[in-house]
């Protein structure tokens, strides 16, 4: 059941990342539903899997455009990043 549901997270997040690139009028309404603060949580909860992964690459999705967000949700990101950079399980990710 669990594996079922990681699968149906990794395609939204799969899905949040390519729509936040193609349309910035809708990445702005989902960087408005709280949508990094949850990925943020998806950090925290699925070390060293896709889902982990997929969170990652949706945050830089998120904060990328012709006219990116505010600086503040990318300082946002950016921070959180560089934390999960520094964290030795995700310097693991490359090796496996």
């Amino acid at each position: 059941m669990i594996e079922n549901q990681l699968y149906i997270v990794d395609q939204a997040l799969i899905c949040l990342g390519n729509i936040s690139v193609d349309h910035e009028d809708l990445r702005d309404i989902i960087l408005n539903h709280s949508a990094l603060e949850i990925l943020f949580k998806l950090l925290s909860t699925y070390h060293r899997s896709t889902t982990y992964l997929n969170a990652i690459w949706t945050i830089t999705n998120l904060c990328r455009g012709r006219n990116p967000p505010a600086d503040v949700i990318i300082d946002s990101a950016v921070n959180i990043l560089c934390k999960e950079i520094r964290n030795k399980e995700f310097q693991n990710l490359e090796k496996t």
